[in-house]
């Protein structure tokens, strides 16, 4: 990646990842974005809008739409985007969109089958 410089930051109680991962889609926008939370680190790898790859270090390590999946249902932590070009392989190949409503029906499903 060339030229990182972090041009977005702030608290995930503010605004969700998937809101975030919204906007960044909307705007197409390239870069690193890192999430942080007690013991864990998230990275999500964007070109132009669009997930291409992710990781999750630390307890619960992960890595592709799992990670990805992971990371959307955290409300709590940081994130920081270092924009500039991603030169990465796209191990994601999944529109935002999708990613984001696959992610809204596992928890759903997870919410229907708890015990209530």
């Amino acid at each position: 990646m060339s030229e990182c410089r972090a041009s977005l930051h702030g608290g995930l109680d503010q605004i969700g990842v998937g809101t975030l991962l919204t906007i960044l889609d909307m705007e197409r926008r390239s870069g690193v974005l890192l999430i942080r939370r007690q013991g864990e680190l998230g990275r999500l790898w964007l070109r132009q809008g669009s997930v291409v790859r992710a990781r999750v270090d630390g307890l619960a390590a992960r890595a592709g739409k799992p990670a990805v999946y992971y990371l959307l249902a955290w409300d709590d932590g940081r994130f920081e985007l270092s924009a500039g070009e991603v030169d990465v392989a796209d191990e994601i190949e999944t529109p935002t969109t999708y990613l984001l409503m696959e992610a809204a029906r596992r928890v759903d499903e997870a919410a229907a089958g708890a015990p209530g």
